[in-house]
């Protein structure tokens, strides 16, 4: 229990069976378990303590953290090195990648611990105090604790940069491994808490917008297992198999914040690369189709059009000299006018711009259809007829898959 100022207070609570009687005897034997058990801790602490924190790293070699995929001391060094990454990825500053790898290093440390041996409910929070004691700076001796956030739905978050990257590295490692071994939740069995550790990646990255490449750290998690350990497992599939498991937890996040089920469909199927990317257009597609739904059936019948032709494309070349009607040549300057402040407002993540803007296609793509032959016997003709519908079809998938979209 602790008082209006965070500090213990010597009570504590207990829950017996039986009625009023004895409770004088309860309470005394309570108080002598208690009392015991915190001269332990107290013995433990102090004979911790005669060790830096980092001489408890070696230990880490006896301590197995899954059978096939070794020990502690191994996935400290994974982790180490898939923190790293990510922190040249997101090009972070010197002193930030030095806290990265030096919390890495100490992130398992306190588990060889005696204290933490016996009270296991104390990982990481004995591993901040040690740290404190041994001399490392509070950044890395926070994130020692912190990497474990959150540690369920709604809880706080790892509140640095250096931290997050460490919490998201960690949670990837055991993600990569457990599915690399065949590992993966089924039903309401999740024995190693793998989507509340997915969840919490979602989370840190949403929180801190961080503009991260999921499929890469994802592909060099899985290569380190393949470096380090020596896993043997099918690589492709592993990793689809992970991309498709984060992209459920993504769209049943979408979902609880009120994102149409058709919007979700429709940003999720051009990738989930950039979660916070992903995000903001679902929010942002959201509110314009949710504002606009009442013209959304002729331009979804369109732009459907649009699509399905794209698809036959073998590329996205388009020359000049073979439009020959006046219908195509003007979907081509149209698309053309508006491409750059399409992408602008891409980059500056306004995605309802965007889409407003290149629903403004809609009549030049009509008259297209209207008066041009798409699938004409002349190859060269057809294939530049294809490409410029596979050219705006790219750029509307930057956006959203607008054939997922319900009318």
């Amino acid at each position: 229990m602790l008082n209006d100022h965070n500090r213990l207070l010597p009570y504590f609570v207990t829950v017996r069976n039986g009625n009023k009687e004895y409770l004088d005897t309860v309470i005394k034997g309570n108080e002598k378990v208690l009392g015991a058990r915190l001269e332990d801790a107290k013995f433990f602490y102090y004979d911790d303590i005669k060790k830096p924190l980092e001489s408890y790293v070696e230990k880490l070699k006896e301590i197995v953290f899954q059978e096939k995929l070794g020990t502690l001391y191994d996935k400290t060094f994974r982790v180490q090195k898939l923190a790293t990454k990510i922190g040249d990825y997101l090009e972070v500053g010197e002193e930030t990648q030095k806290n990265i790898s030096r919390s890495a290093f100490l992130s398992k440390a306190d588990l060889a611990t005696k204290m933490v041996n016996e009270f296991t409910e104390l990982q990481g929070g004995m591993g901040m105090e040690y740290a404190s004691h041994s001399g490392e700076n509070e950044i890395v001796s926070t994130a020692i604790y912190e990497q474990y956030l959150p540690k369920f739905a709604g809880d706080v978050l790892p509140t640095t940069t250096a931290v997050a990257i460490l919490s998201i590295a960690d949670k990837i490692d055991t993600i990569a491994g457990s599915f690399a071994i065949g590992i993966q939740p089924t039903g309401s069995q999740d024995p190693y808490g793998l989507r509340r550790q997915a969840l919490g990646v979602i989370n840190i990255i949403l929180e801190k917008r961080l503009k991260l490449s999921i499929n890469d750290i994802i592909e060099y998690s899985l290569y380190i297992y393949v470096e380090n350990q020596g896993l043997v497992f099918d690589y492709n599939d592993v990793k689809n198999k992970i991309i498709e498991f984060f992209s459920g937890r993504i769209k049943n996040m979408l979902g609880d914040m009120g994102i149409r089920y058709d919007v979700i469909d429709g940003v999720l199927s051009t990738g989930i690369d950039d979660i916070y990317d992903l995000k903001v257009r679902a929010e942002k597609i959201n509110q314009y189709i949710v504002e606009n739904e009442s013209g959304l059936s002729e331009v979804l019948t369109t732009f459907n059009r649009v699509i399905n032709l794209a698809n036959k494309a073998t590329s996205t070349e388009v020359k000049r000299d073979l439009l020959v009607e006046k219908e195509e040549i003007e979907l081509y300057d149209t698309f053309n006018s508006i491409e750059e402040s399409v992408l602008e407002y891409i980059n500056k993540k306004a995605y309802d711009k965007a889409l407003e803007q290149f629903i403004t296609l809609k009549e030049p793509v009509n008259q297209f259809f209207d008066h041009v032959m798409v699938m004409v016997e002349d190859e060269q003709v057809r294939e530049n007829r294809l490409g410029l519908l596979a050219k705006i079809s790219e750029k509307m998938l930057m956006i959203c898959d607008l054939s997922k979209l319900v009318k």
